[in-house]
């Protein structure tokens, strides 16, 4: 970065789609003395897909008819390349060696958004998985964009199919009571009765299948309070979740969660510290810490005073505004109002921003 450019590096590669950037408003402090913010702002671009895609899983169901296999994108379903042609899947021995074909009579279907295909046998085939039919070998399949495999044979090892915790992913905390999560597999149902957040049954649990997997949304009763990024306790007991292949889901916990939470005010106390009678300093209490280079003199207003300067304590989880004292003897008059004027971030890598507020709030004496 340069000292107004900045390179963003994602954590994994943007492919073959059109993405939108959004920067909120108050997350670049500029480095002027009044640390003024940017100003929300938000753009589109598109990216050309050019990266080759992969087979990444091989799983079949307890009945051994049914082969699912997914792949790292969507892929095509016509023409050369096309994932629905048989001519290009062999069972094999784990080492490649004594490759087959599907037998007659075998049929493919896409499934999750093209990014997978259903192979169903005619008959099942004993001993998928080991022996002979311990992987698939896969040919140079090609994705949506016309990209082909890397290689000319992919195989991948053939498992039983499961939905336990390691098909979850992206645990968030994406509100005071919401957590959502992923699962690498589209699901056909979901019960609400098998989840519970921090040992209290859920308010409601839904589902959402795309490009691939599927988006859960749970949101917990009141009884929960606001949702602890660092210890809530999610259990779903088994059964919980079906995926699209009739798979109930084993017995779930997940402890904690990416803090999505933007931070919010808890209190705002006004105090005469020097003891002459004129209040002089406001402490703005926060829900969690606040990262420091966030805030300015001029975050916050308090009416009918002037900010001079403010302090973030060492743990970040309060502001002290420094007032410009009245010229008289002020502590029974009327509490003024404290108002976020200034959006502020909190300490998170996800820098979780909480807005201006449109009105203030009495403060309140310690």
């Amino acid at each position: 970065a340069t000292s107004n450019t900045y390179r963003l590096t994602t954590a994994t590669p943007i492919n073959g789609s059109t993405y939108t950037l959004s920067l909120a408003d108050g997350v670049i402090t500029d480095t002027s003395l009044a640390k003024n913010k940017n100003v929300a702002y938000s753009t589109s671009f598109s990216v050309a897909d050019t990266i080759a895609p992969t087979v990444t899983a091989g799983e079949f169901t307890p009945d051994n008819t049914t082969i699912l296999v997914k792949f790292s994108e969507a892929m095509t379903i016509t023409g050369l390349g096309s994932i629905l042609d048989t001519n290009y899947y062999r069972l094999a021995a784990s080492d490649g060696g004594s490759p087959s074909a599907l037998p007659a009579g075998t049929t493919i279907a896409p499934a999750a958004g093209n990014s997978g295909v259903l192979i169903t046998l005619p008959s099942a085939i004993s001993g998928l998985g080991s022996g002979n039919y311990a992987k698939l070998l896969v040919g140079q399949v090609k994705d949506a964009a016309g990209n082909a495999t890397s290689a000319l044979s992919n195989p991948i090892a053939l498992s039983a199919v499961t939905l336990t915790s390691g098909n979850i992913s992206d645990v968030r905390a994406v509100s005071a009571d919401t957590l959502t999560f992923k699962v690498n597999t589209y699901l056909n149902a979901i019960d609400v009765a098998k989840f519970t957040i921090d040992g209290q049954a859920a308010l409601s649990a839904t589902y959402k299948n795309e490009g691939g997997s599927a988006l859960v949304t749970v949101k917990a009763p009141s009884a929960v309070g606001t949702i602890n990024p660092n210890t809530v306790a999610l259990a779903i007991a088994a059964g919980g979740m079906t995926s699209d292949l009739n798979i109930a889901s084993a017995a779930i916990t997940q402890t904690g969660a990416i803090d999505y939470i933007a931070p919010t005010i808890v209190s705002r106390v006004i105090a005469d510290t020097n003891t002459n009678d004129k209040w002089d300093t406001v402490t703005v209490t926060f829900s969690e810490p606040v990262q420091a280079s966030s805030v300015a003199f001029d975050s916050f207003l308090v009416d009918g005073y002037t900010v001079n300067d403010v302090a973030v304590s060492s743990d970040g989880t309060s502001v002290t505004l420094k007032l410009q004292e009245k010229d008289s003897a002020d502590i029974t008059g009327t509490k003024p109002n404290v108002q976020l004027v200034k959006a502020i971030r909190d300490a998170s890598p996800q820098r979780n921003v909480i807005a201006p507020e449109t009105a203030g709030v009495a403060a309140t004496t310690p």
